[in-house]
């Protein structure tokens, strides 16, 4: 579904696409900006969706980590004022992950509702979760704006990456496999969602620096041989 917005006296259009699923309960949310007019402009800010949840004392889950040690929860409570989860590193990394979700206090791995947001974008991204006094709760993603700045030529557009929108009624389990099934559906390649998948491997992890170079030169020579994709 595609919902089109138009200002005429600023020349610009704006197309909201919203993507349904008969075998998801996941919408993916995106838009697109062209400018209809005839001089320049100027996008300086391009969040992929936005959502306002009218429920009180939620928390928010983000994923944080580090090499070998990726994708740690991390919960935060909500009260008025903003929780930002942002990079401006080039790469969304396991430091900072385009994911959120929101939940009640009594929410569980399997029971209690929960919503969730995820932005398919591996750039500079920001989400965040602002909460007004009437304990209503905004949640946005999109491109990092601290670092964002793009010029949109007469008769160009810009298109925002997507972010996908899901909820449950059973728990954190519940929300991780409708993404989960989304992506396998969805996103993955036909052909590896059920038949054999490539395998990556990554000389850093089983090798120190020093011999790296040596253990790689071994690995190289197999590759092709066992089916795997070497990079």
């Amino acid at each position: 579904m595609t919902i089109q917005l138009r200002d005429a006296d600023m020349g610009v259009a704006v197309d909201l696409t919203y993507l349904l699923y008969a075998d998801s309960p996941v919408i993916a949310r995106s838009y697109r900006v062209r400018n209809l007019g005839t001089t320049p402009l100027t996008l300086d800010r391009a969040l992929s969706s936005s959502i306002d949840l009218a429920e009180s004392q939620l928390r928010l889950l983000s994923l944080q980590g580090s090499g070998m040690a990726e994708f740690q929860p991390h919960w935060q409570s909500l009260s008025r004022g903003t929780v930002r989860v942002a990079s401006v590193k080039g790469d969304s990394s396991c430091d900072q992950n385009p994911f959120v979700a929101l939940a009640p206090a009594t929410t569980t791995e399997t029971t209690g509702r929960v919503f969730g947001q995820n932005l398919m974008y591996s750039g500079n991204f920001e989400t965040f979760a602002q909460t007004d006094p009437y304990a209503v709760t905004r949640v946005a993603t999109g491109i990092n704006h601290d670092t964002f700045s793009w010029a949109l030529a007469p008769d160009a557009s810009f298109q925002t990456p997507v972010a996908l929108l899901a909820r449950s009624d059973a728990g954190l389990i519940g929300l991780s496999q409708a993404f989960s099934d989304y992506y396998r559906l969805h996103v993955m390649p036909p052909r590896f969602v059920k038949g054999p998948r490539p395998c990556w491997p990554t000389p850093g992890k089983p090798f120190t620096w020093t011999s790296m170079s040596s253990g790689s030169s071994i690995l190289a020579e197999t590759p092709s041989a066992s089916g795997a994709t070497w990079w």
